[in-house]
């Protein structure tokens, strides 16, 4: 890799745009630490609340895969 080559690949990574880190899960609760799909570590957990339904959204960042857990029974 050339000297320019080089400098374009650092500037084209300075401005991309980087994802916004998850909530950090809260202990205790069941989640998975991997993707189902493609088994990648890189995962968005945050809550989900549509009027009486509330759960945990999970967005894999590596291939889209996205999954719900729903809140046990009371």
């Amino acid at each position: 890799m050339g000297r320019k080559a080089r400098k374009r690949a650092q500037e084209h990574e300075a401005h991309r745009q980087h994802g916004v880190a998850g909530e950090a899960p809260e202990p205790g609760e069941n989640r998975p630490a991997t993707c189902p799909r493609c088994g990648s570590t890189d995962l968005v957990i945050g809550r989900y609340m549509a009027g009486i339904t509330t759960g945990v959204d999970i967005i894999c960042g590596h291939c889209n895969w996205q999954g719900m857990i729903q809140p046990g029974i009371w």
